[in-house]
C-alpha cells in the first residue's frame, strides 16, 4: 500500500501511452547531451523500433468472435463470460500490442546493444512503474481531517475549496486572483454511460449511410445501458499541516455505487492537491475499474472562472506538434471534439493566461454549451444537430468555455481494445483481478497574470 505523498516526489512530466513516457525521456536526455542518447546509439535503435509498433492502428484483434448477440452486453453475463476463449483470445491480442513499450524499455537494459548500464535505462524504467503499479493509496496518520466544506489555505497563500463532487469551487492565488468557482469548477470528474439516445445521432451524423454500425458504436446496448453522467461524492478530505497552512491536501470521492457495479466506473477516487503561488498540481488515483462492454467514458474538466480573451480566435489553444490550434478552427468535417495533445492547452483570460498539462491522457475535449463535460465522441450525438447537417461542423465562434481531458473511453468499437481492464498475466491473477484496475492521473495547471497581485 502506497502513501499519498507531497506531488513533487512523483517522476518528471509523462503523457499517456508508455511510448510517450518513454519518448519524453529520451528527450529530456538528448537535452542533457548524453552521448549515448543520440540516434546512432544501438540501444535507442532499438527502443525506436519497438516504439513504432505501438501506436499501430488497428491494436490487436479488431473484435471479438461472435460478439453482439442476445444478452452480451448484460455486464453480469460478460464478467462471468470473460473467461471463454473468445475473450481470452482478444485479451492476448491487445496484451501482444502493449508488450511492445515493455520490449522498448527492455531494450535499454538488456542485450549486445547494451554491455554497460544504459544512462536513459533507470528514468524510463521509473517512469513506466510509476503509472503501472498504482497501489490504492492510504492516507498517513500525521494528517488532519477537516469538513469537506472547509475554505483551506496553503502555506504559500493559495486558498481552495473542494465542492460536493470534489471538484475545485474555490481556487485564489496570490499571482492572479479568482480562477474557481461553484459556476467554473476545475477538475471536476465525471464518468458517462452511453446508449443509444447518443449512438443514433452520433453514427446519423458521423456515417455516410446514417445507419448504427457495429465498427462504431454499441448496437443491442440500449437494453442494458443509459444515457447518464454519473459524479462522484466527496466523503474525506485530510491536509498535511493545519487548514490554515497546508501543505497538500487528500480527499477520497466515492461513485455511486451502480456506476461501478454494472457498469465500469472505479468504486474510489483518490484526490491529492498541492497549490504554490502560481501553479497547482492535481494527482487523482482511480480505484477498482471493472471491464464492461457498455459504452464508457471518463474525464476531468476545467472550467477557468475568469471572462475569456479571444486571441484571433478562440481563447484556448491546443499545443499540437509544435503548434497552436484553436479548436474552434477546425475545418469543417473535422474531428471538432477529440484533440490528442502533447504540450497540453492554454487558455487567455481577464485574469492572465492558465496551462493546463496532463500527464498521463493526451486527449482533450472541448467543452461547450452542447457539451458541459466536453464530447470524446468524433461528431455531435445531439439529433437536432445531427440531423441538420451540423454533426461535424466548425464550433461556433466564443462557444469553447473550457476543456476537458479524457481519462479513458471504449467508444469506438473496433480496433482497439474494446473493454479494460483486459486479462494481461503481468498485471492479472485473473480477468476480474487486475492490478491495473487502478490508475493514476497527473495535471498541473500553471497560472501567469496580466496584472500584479498584491
Amino acid at each position: 500500500m502506497r502513501l499519498l505523498v507531497d506531488p513533487s516526489d512523483v517522476p518528471a512530466r509523462n503523457m499517456a501511452s508508455p511510448a510517450w513516457w518513454t519518448l519524453e525521456a529520451w528527450i529530456r536526455c538528448r537535452a542533457r547531451g548524453e552521448p549515448r542518447c543520440a540516434t546512432e546509439d544501438p540501444a535507442i535503435q532499438n527502443m525506436t523500433w519497438f516504439l513504432l509498433k505501438a501506436p499501430e492502428h488497428t491494436w490487436g484483434t479488431p473484435g471479438i468472435s461472435g460478439w453482439g448477440k442476445g444478452g452480451d452486453y448484460n455486464t453480469s453475463l460478460f464478467r462471468h463470460n470473460l473467461t471463454n476463449e473468445t475473450y481470452m483470445r482478444a485479451a492476448a491480442s491487445w496484451t501482444e500490442q502493449r508488450i511492445f513499450n515493455e520490449l522498448a524499455a527492455r531494450a535499454l537494459e538488456e542485450g549486445p546493444a547494451v554491455p554497460v548500464p544504459h544512462p536513459l535505462a533507470e528514468e524510463v524504467r521509473n517512469e513506466l512503474r510509476a503509472v503501472e503499479d498504482v497501489p490504492t493509496p492510504t492516507v498517513p496518520a500525521s494528517m488532519v481531517e477537516v469538513s469537506g466544506s472547509t475554505r483551506l489555505r496553503a502555506r504559500s497563500g493559495a486558498q481552495l475549496e473542494l465542492g460536493p463532487d470534489g471538484s475545485i469551487i474555490h481556487l485564489e492565488l496570490p499571482c492572479c486572483g479568482i480562477w474557481a468557482t461553484s459556476d467554473s469548477p476545475l477538475g471536476a470528474y465525471t464518468y458517462q454511460t452511453f446508449n443509444d439516445t447518443e449512438w443514433k445521432p452520433f453514427t446519423y451524423a458521423y456515417l455516410n449511410d446514417h445507419a448504427m454500425q457495429t465498427g462504431f458504436c454499441k448496437p443491442g446496448s440500449n437494453n442494458f445501458s443509459e444515457s447518464r453522467i454519473w459524479r462522484p461524492s466527496l466523503k474525506h478530505l485530510w491536509v498535511s499541516g493545519a487548514a490554515s497552512a497546508f501543505d497538500f491536501a487528500v480527499a477520497e470521492l466515492r461513485m455511486p455505487r451502480k456506476s461501478s457495479e454494472t457498469y465500469g466506473a472505479p468504486h474510489t477516487i483518490f484526490l491529492n492537491i498541492s497549490a504554490s503561488r502560481d501553479s497547482l498540481d492535481m494527482d487523482l488515483v482511480t480505484v477498482g475499474k471493472l471491464p464492461t462492454m457498455i459504452g464508457e467514458s471518463s474525464s476531468v474538466a476545467f472550467r477557468p472562472a475568469p471572462a475569456l480573451k479571444s486571441r484571433s480566435g478562440s481563447a484556448w489553444r491546443l499545443q499540437k506538434l509544435g503548434q497552436e490550434i484553436d479548436p474552434e478552427g477546425v475545418q469543417d468535417g473535422g474531428n471538432q471534439y477529440t484533440h490528442g495533445v502533447w504540450g497540453g492547452a492554454t487558455v487567455n483570460t481577464a485574469h492572465g493566461r492558465m496551462t493546463l498539462d496532463s500527464w498521463d491522457a493526451i486527449n482533450m475535449n472541448p467543452i461547450t454549451p452542447d457539451f458541459p463535460i466536453g464530447n470524446p465522441l468524433p461528431a455531435s450525438y445531439h439529433e437536432d444537430a445531427a440531423k441538420a447537417g451540423k454533426g461535424l461542423s466548425r464550433l461556433a465562434a466564443g462557444s469553447v468555455q473550457g476543456m476537458a481531458v479524457n481519462l479513458h473511453n471504449n467508444l469506438w468499437n473496433t480496433n482497439y481494445a474494446l473493454y479494460y481492464p483486459f486479462f494481461d498475466p503481468r498485471f492479472c491473477a485473473s480477468p476480474l483481478q487486475c492490478s491495473n484496475s487502478n490508475a493514476l492521473w497527473r495535471f498541473r495547471l500553471n497560472f501567469v497574470a496580466d496584472t500584479i497581485y498584491v
